[in-house]
């Protein structure tokens, strides 16, 4: 009787050890995660899994460092992984349909961000979902289907400086551009570090012929950190 006390015992040691190493793993690792260390952090997330192999955030957040990496295949069998393990968690599918869209798999992406909105339409990462939506369209050149998902968040918010600047961008792409300038002219007036917004602004004034206008937006985006602007500055500016 003493030996199967004894045996029970050590069992249940050795159980509580294993459960400390994978704590210990999974804080090192998110720690990594959130210093972007994605290496150290793939390291650690790695020992976790091995661990437990059924602990969907392990998976998740060494997809999204593998991703970080440059590991875009071994990211997306994590997150699949991770998915599988919780089919309801709407943080793991919308990190798995941005990665889709970043693979090009649209179909997929559209599959997990619309799953994301069936869950709970009005939770935030369903209003996320529904701008990754909207960039998903972009993506492929789909501007009318863009518009309308960017048409409806502002509709929903009509003062989200963020889905005003997507339905800008979106319009200058539709040649639509004085309602372009509009938009992203309220977006500009409701978050001033929007950089994109005056970059979108400028190239807009451009494709109606106000290039004076222009300027000073084609430089405050270049001062804030846009480079992609530096020779729209020198053929328009100088």
């Amino acid at each position: 009787m003493r030996r199967i006390l004894f045996i029970a015992v050590l069992a249940l040691i050795s159980g509580a050890m294993v459960a400390q190493d994978e704590v210990a793993y999974m804080r090192d690792g998110l720690s990594a995660v959130r210093a972007e260390d994605h290496e150290r952090a793939i390291e650690a997330l790695t020992k976790a899994i091995a661990v437990d192999p059924g602990e969907a955030r392990a998976w998740l957040y060494r997809g999204l460092s593998r991703d970080a990496t440059g590991d875009r295949v071994g990211a997306m069998h994590d997150l699949d992984r991770a998915v599988a393990l919780a089919p309801g968690d709407a943080n793991i599918l919308l990190r798995r349909g941005e990665l889709a869209i970043t693979n090009s798999a649209f179909d997929k992406a559209m599959d997990d961000l619309q799953h994301v909105i069936d869950l709970d339409p009005d939770n935030p990462i369903a209003l996320h979902a529904r701008f990754d939506i909207g960039q998903a369209y972009v993506a492929q050149g789909r501007y009318e289907e863009a518009f309308a998902v960017y048409n409806a968040l502002v509709a929903r918010s009509p003062n989200d400086a963020k889905a005003l600047c997507d339905r800008g961008i979106t319009l200058g792409h539709l040649d639509r551009n004085e309602e372009a300038v509009a938009d992203l002219g309220r977006a500009i007036d409701l978050d001033p570090e929007l950089v994109m917004a005056y970059t979108s602004r400028a190239i807009a004034l451009i494709a109606l012929g106000r290039k004076a206008e222009a300027c000073p937006d084609l430089q405050k985006a270049y001062d804030m950190g846009d480079p992609s602007v530096a020779e729209l500055l020198v053929i328009y500016c100088f």
